[in-house]
């Protein structure tokens, strides 16, 4: 019986989104078909968003949306991790991520930055090994 060496070796991917309240505008993340989520990253609110109980809510476009962050305040600066079922997540069509306050964040207050890791399917920077 022969023995096939899987060598496909790449770097992991981040997205990542600047999120700002800005009155009457969406934000919207696109992954390419083949992402596989990685367990790492989050959001990190680097100023406080003013308003009326201003919260962040972030998913995916599928039937039965998976939450990347859900409902989680934006009033103080703060680490916020993934939800603990994003990891190992698969796209084979790709998705889209929206991004939507809850409350109502003042605009022009507040800054967050959202990132995450991914890997997609079939994708290689480098070979490692045998090829046969």
């Amino acid at each position: 019986m022969a023995i096939m060496y899987h060598n496909n070796r790449q770097y992991p991917k981040f997205a990542t989104a600047v999120i700002r309240a800005v009155q009457g505008e969406g934000t919207k993340i696109l992954l390419p078909p083949g992402s596989l989520i990685l367990g790492d990253g989050g959001l990190t609110v680097t100023t406080a968003f003013t308003g009326t109980s201003p919260t962040i809510t972030i998913a995916d476009d599928a039937n039965t949306p998976k939450k990347y962050i859900d409902a989680k305040s934006l009033a103080t600066p703060a680490y916020l991790s993934l939800e603990s079922d994003v990891a190992g997540t698969y796209y084979p069509a790709g998705a889209e991520l929206t991004i939507t306050f809850g409350g109502t964040a003042t605009p022009g207050s507040g800054e967050a930055i959202f990132y995450f890791g991914y890997l997609i399917k079939d994708a290689e920077n480098e070979l490692y090994g045998r090829s046969a």
